[in-house]
């Protein structure tokens, strides 16, 4: 299993030698040209907001009173119910998580898609 450090660093690695610059790329038209900019934004991403609170490799943990699932949870959802889970804190099972998903709440529609997409793809833990 490689770490996610690893992962984030090969992502970049590959889009900078692709275009450049990892930080300019522009999400080409067609679909299966984006997946590269963004597997490198959802890292981006997972690591700024989500690390907070369930730790750097996305195994869960402890943020203040409350306890943190582990991230692989995300391969049970779709778009649509990840998305109504960082937005309105409502799980897929119907559970209210509440106010712990606040800082997810203000991303934007594609960062959470290249969230989602992160975590689906890439994230390996248990």
């Amino acid at each position: 299993m490689r770490s996610i450090s690893s992962l984030c660093a090969a992502a970049i690695a590959a889009v900078t030698i692709a275009c450049g610059d990892a930080e300019s790329v522009v999400a080409p038209a067609h679909s299966s040209d984006v997946l590269i900019p963004s597997l490198v934004r959802g890292a981006q991403v997972a690591q700024h907001v989500c690390a907070q609170c369930h730790g750097s490799t996305f195994e869960g943990g402890k943020s203040g009173s409350a306890t943190c699932p582990a991230l692989s949870a995300v391969r049970n959802y779709s778009q649509a119910s990840f998305d109504r889970l960082l937005l309105t804190g409502i799980a897929a099972n119907g559970e209210t998580i509440g106010e712990a998903m606040l800082p997810a709440r203000a991303l934007d529609e594609e960062d959470r898609q290249a969230v989602y997409l992160y975590f689906v793809r890439i994230v390996d833990t248990p």
